[in-house]
């Protein structure tokens, strides 16, 4: 119900000071769980937003859900942990840094042999017998967008622990995706001992900033103050403050 309060009357959160966050699992940065958002990200934007007198009103929304309802701009609702990309900016303001993404990887299935020999996503991609996995509404940064860009992929819906599992049973044959996510959910889905990590490809990004992302109508003088303290805390990475 509070996110339909948002959407209705905007005008009345603005005045209180406060954002509707929407969030999905995005292990380790920020998690789901009984008591709310979880995890460093979370209680990094708290720390941040508490001294700019924000309030962060988290609502779990499923990733394939957030950018439909974002592009249509109700008031004073953001995502948490967003690539800045051209194409979002046409409907979305983005914040100071919040956080770093160690970097893009691929996972593949141990048992196939096929993917042997390749050093690089590009050739992954260029290999007709492989069919390579992205997920909705995903960005995968500066770098590694433009090289899937008009390639023939299966695009999944799914949460990113859904399309491992289908990964392991054979739905497609590598699922690009960031690095420290991976590293946490296989051995957490008992998965490791299906899937590996290819982390060393020639051609994938290290490093790469996200921000919360708020809609256009989102108040102005609310992200200002958010954005002077994000500012003077600077982001923060999965081992602690950003290298």
């Amino acid at each position: 119900m509070l996110l339909v309060t948002v959407l209705q009357a905007p005008s009345a959160v603005a005045e209180g000071g406060k954002l509707t966050l929407l969030y999905s699992d995005l292990a380790p940065y920020v998690t789901a769980s009984s008591k709310g958002a979880q995890g460093f990200l979370a209680d990094h934007l708290e720390a941040a937003a508490g001294a700019a007198g924000v309030q962060l009103d988290w609502s779990y929304m499923p990733w394939e859900n957030q950018m439909p309802l974002l592009r249509r701009a109700p008031g004073n609702v953001c995502a948490a942990a967003l690539f800045d990309t051209p194409a979002r900016r046409e409907f979305l303001v983005f914040t100071e840094a919040i956080g770093k993404d160690y970097g893009m990887a691929v996972v593949v299935r141990k048992t196939d042999d096929r993917i042997s020999g390749h050093t690089s996503l590009a050739s992954l991609l260029d290999d007709p017998r492989l069919k390579g996995v992205v997920q909705v509404e995903t960005s995968y940064g500066p770098f590694v967008d433009p090289l899937l860009e008009g390639r023939d992929l299966l695009v999944s819906s799914g949460s990113t622990p859904r399309v491992l599992r289908d990964l392991a049973e054979g739905t497609g044959d590598y699922l690009v995706v960031s690095g420290p996510t991976v590293e946490f959910l296989i051995p957490q889905y008992g998965l490791e001992g299906q899937l590996e990590i290819l982390t060393d490809l020639t051609d994938m990004q290290d490093d790469i900033f996200f921000y919360i992302g708020c809609t256009i109508t989102t108040d102005a003088k609310v992200l200002t103050r958010l954005n002077r303290e994000l500012r003077r805390m600077g982001p923060v990475c999965p081992d602690g403050p950003c290298r």
